[in-house]
């Protein structure tokens, strides 16, 4: 079950870096709330994923000692 989370996130990390990157790309061609969707999706993964993968590391290591 961890191991299925652990690369759930790291799939929603990249994920969320895809979508900022194509949002970004095509910034002049969307609407303003399409734009801002994207970037706030994006956003969410990237910072539940990071903060995830932070508490994975510490717990790893900090904690087993």
């Amino acid at each position: 079950m961890r191991k299925n989370v652990h690369h759930l996130m790291i799939y929603m990390l990249a994920f969320g870096l895809v979508l900022l990157v194509i949002s970004r790309f095509f910034s002049d061609r969307l609407s303003d709330f399409t734009l801002g969707f994207l970037e706030g999706v994006s956003v969410v993964f990237i910072i539940c994923s990071f903060l995830y993968l932070c508490w994975y590391i510490f717990k790893g290591r900090f904690l087993k000692m």
